[in-house]
């Protein structure tokens, strides 16, 4: 298997959106979580926004449907 190492940058979240940790119990805005630096992800997975500032996982937009 062959893999292979992207940077992508994505600027359209806005600084008030809702997110939550993948991880932890943490809420908060998508200015409160920390740049992912280097992460795996997975063909389907949801994209996180960034790190949670409590336990550095994956933080993801809070989805409202």
């Amino acid at each position: 298997m062959t893999t292979h190492a992207y940077t992508a940058e994505i600027d359209y979240v806005k600084d008030d959106a809702p997110c939550h940790c993948g991880d932890c119990a943490w809420h908060g805005t998508a200015a409160q979580t920390c740049d992912i630096e280097d992460c795996m992800l997975t063909p389907g997975d949801p994209s996180p926004v960034g790190r949670c500032p409590d336990c550095d996982a994956l933080a993801y937009l809070d989805i409202r449907t």
